[in-house]
């Protein structure tokens, strides 16, 4: 079972519910209110969640393909590539240094939007903490213990926000 979590601001999460765009072969999705940031939101979200795969994503990013191919029984924790369709000349910027987190011989790169951990792997490192590039944070622990990474390539990552970088704001300054 596949759990999708998206972490969004308390003031804003029916406006998230009802404009989200649920990733095909998500089992369940779980908009959780994170009011101290998104680390939080998404640690609530993984303790509702049922699925063994958690998947947590930025209430701006939309997943095209299917979440079912992150099945794989050799993989603990997956990142993905984004495709800049925005047309802003800033995301160039932006989508090269977040594409950077895919290069797999870099343990702790990890790709801003997207994060999927098998739960096992989440649990047994207490899941985000509250501390600058939490998702970087979370990538770095779960290879100093030794779970492997993959590449999910059944999918590309899109920010549905003009101006990819948003996204990152209200965590730094909160809701």
């Amino acid at each position: 079972m596949i759990s999708v979590v998206v972490p969004c601001r308390p003031s804003t999460i029916e406006e998230t519910r009802r404009t989200f765009p649920v990733p095909e072969g998500a089992d369940e999705i779980i908009f959780q209110p994170g009011p101290d940031g998104a680390w939080q939101g998404r640690n609530r979200g993984a303790v509702q969640a049922r699925g063994n795969i958690l998947v947590f994503l930025d209430d701006d990013v939309e997943v095209i393909g299917n979440l079912q191919s992150l099945d794989s029984k050799t993989t603990d924790y997956w990142v993905a590539k984004f495709l800049d369709v925005s047309g802003d000349p800033w995301s160039s910027i932006v989508y090269g240094f977040l594409n950077v987190g895919v290069d797999l011989s870099y343990p702790q790169a990890a790709c801003g939007g997207f994060q999927a951990v098998r739960r096992g792997a989440f649990e047994a490192i207490r899941g985000y903490r509250d501390v600058p590039q939490e998702d970087v944070d979370l990538f770095e622990r779960l290879a100093a213990r030794g779970f492997k990474r993959g590449l999910f390539d059944g999918a590309v990552l899109v920010h549905r926000a003009m101006r990819p970088y948003r996204a990152k704001e209200w965590q730094l300054r909160g809701p």
